[in-house]
């Protein structure tokens, strides 16, 4: 491996995904030649190279496996992130907590003065370089399977924070039970952030209508609004009606 490529090598393992222009930049070489870089690395499988750069093969595996759930059902997660996104309002703070519905906001809140509370790293890379949007991070220990942060320093922030609206996704739901999740060290994160909001939105596509999961992470009661896509059966629809919440089809 010449000398070059153990720097390539090093800079994407730090950084974790390195743009071509990056690379012509650190090393002081053309663009042709951060690419043949590139593909010599990615044929050795050190790197995992992309169009423009290349990432970690661990920062890959972990992305990858967030790109399969953006790869579901993205025209119905698209309209549901639309419409949540109108109901943010200009000078308002907002709760946004992971999940790859949630996420599909952040390009719909580019350029209105917000702030937003999250323990997301995906939707603090959304978001970063928007001059207009303030983020807090909410600090705790990194997750790299789902690129947030979580546990007892993240729950202790929330409880001094207080928000406007709550916007959150689901695992699973269903009228009679609630809102569902495999991940029952979440459960604290969830009530909390509910307990710091004003208004809570739910936002989840009928794909994901189930009894499954292991715990509940919010009854319907607790909600204020779910924002589905129109495919949701109606007898569903109004059983969540009937529950109080409020249910917008998209």
């Amino acid at each position: 491996m010449s000398d070059n490529e153990k720097l390539a090598l090093e800079l994407i393992n730090v950084k974790k995904s390195v743009s071509t222009l990056t690379l012509c930049e650190a090393l002081g070489i053309s663009e042709s030649t951060a690419r043949r870089l590139l593909l010599r690395l990615s044929n050795r499988g050190v790197i995992h190279k992309y169009h423009g750069g290349g990432m970690s093969i661990d920062y890959y595996s972990v992305r990858n496996g967030i790109q399969k759930r953006f790869e579901q059902r993205p025209d119905e997660k698209e309209r549901i992130a639309r419409e949540a996104a109108s109901r943010v309002k200009p000078e308002s703070t907002i709760i946004l907590l992971g999940g790859t519905t949630v996420f599909k906001m952040c390009k719909h809140l580019k350029g209105m003065k917000v702030t937003v509370i999250t323990n997301s790293m995906i939707i603090f890379d959304a978001l970063k370089d928007e001059q207009a949007v303030d983020i807090l991070m909410l600090g705790g220990k990194f997750n790299r399977n789902e690129m947030e942060l979580s546990g007892v320093i993240t729950n202790s922030n929330l409880k001094i924070l207080r928000a406007d609206s709550l916007f959150m996704g689901t695992t699973f739901f269903h009228p009679r039970i609630g809102f569902l999740t495999s991940d029952i060290n979440s459960i604290e994160l969830y009530g909390l952030c509910m307990d710091a909001a004003r208004k809570r939105y739910i936002l989840a596509d009928s794909s994901k209508l189930s009894t499954q999961g292991t715990a509940v992470t919010a009854t319907c009661e607790q909600l204020d609004c779910l924002i589905t896509n129109r495919e949701l059966n109606a007898d569903t629809v109004e059983d969540f009606r009937r529950s109080g919440l409020e249910v917008v089809l998209v």
